[in-house]
């Protein structure tokens, strides 16, 4: 689809400033000239935040993350390594100041399952979905690398002339408020800080717990109903299939819903089948409350 990159990004400006936290600054320079591009509206949602994220590992305790869009001029004489026709083009940056990458791990770091981040941290699928979805809609995406200074992931996308789709945001369906319980697991305290938020504002009751061990001595004190598990896949000693495993077989009833950045619904296998689901990582805030909406309503 016909895409405004600055409308998109803006659109999920606010789920970006919450995953990276209060110790990382955003830097926004979104120019509104930029152009438009043809490209995958949600996937390159999701490949903004995979950025965003990937930033944030980098970055640790604090930090600075710019995101930028602008229109270039692109000459193929003067980029020979792009591979791209003379023509307009739009610019999408996105620069953090952590730790960098060396040459080994810059080289490789769009090969499909390679990762810096450790068996508990992802598959490392990220970039690589990122170049096969920029190089399928007529772009290219590089990156550069310095050792204690930061990284730049660069997105060169062709200018099309057609308007963008609009999406009105008076279409947005209403979504009823909830009253449930719900047992959170997510050892990421970022990431469980921004759920906690997001199901608050929508009116649940959370039970916060940063690891499954934890998630079930909670359940275990709660004297009352825990209506839905939420919990992240990949976690240091209990995985959430397992917790949720657990959790089904003292309380049938319960609703789970997994997340996870690096597995996919497979992890589902042997959970009550109506009455489960999986959310990929990262996601919207709306993505989230529809799918606890319509677990509780099974």
């Amino acid at each position: 689809m016909v895409l405004d990159p600055v409308a998109a990004i803006e659109s999920i400006a606010e789920v970006l400033e919450r995953i990276l936290g209060v110790d990382i600054d955003m830097v926004w320079s979104l120019s509104p000239q930029s152009g438009n591009v043809f490209i995958d509206a949600d996937q390159f949602e999701q490949m903004m935040l995979n950025l965003a994220l990937n930033a944030r590992d980098a970055m640790a305790a604090s930090g600075q993350l710019g995101v930028s869009v602008n229109q270039v001029e692109f000459r193929a004489r003067e980029n020979a390594s792009a591979n791209l026709p003379d023509g307009d083009y739009v610019q999408i940056k996105v620069t953090d100041t952590g730790h960098g990458m060396d040459d080994e791990t810059l080289r490789r770091c769009f090969e499909p399952m390679f990762t810096t981040k450790g068996p508990l941290k992802g598959s490392g699928l990220g970039l690589s979905a990122a170049r096969r979805l920029v190089e399928d809609s007529g772009g290219t995406i590089q990156c550069t690398s310095e050792i204690g200074i930061g990284t730049t992931f660069e997105i060169i996308l062709p200018v099309v002339a057609e308007e963008a789709a609009h999406v009105s945001t008076s279409q947005a369906p209403i979504r009823p408020r909830g009253s449930s319980t719900v047992l959170l697991a997510e050892d990421d305290d970022v990431l469980r800080r921004f759920i906690v938020q997001v199901l608050r504002r929508n009116g649940y009751r959370i039970l916060e717990a940063s690891s499954g061990e934890q998630a079930i001595e909670i359940a275990r004190e709660f004297g009352e109903t825990i209506d839905l598990l939420l919990s992240d896949v990949v976690m240091a000693t209990l995985s959430g299939r397992d917790l949720a495993l657990r959790m089904q077989e003292s309380n049938p009833d319960i609703r789970v819903l997994l997340i996870s950045g690096s597995e996919g619904a497979a992890v589902l296998e042997g959970l009550q089948s109506d009455s489960a689901a999986f959310l990929a990582k990262p996601f919207k805030p709306s993505e989230l409350i529809d799918q606890i909406v319509q677990l509780l309503a099974r």
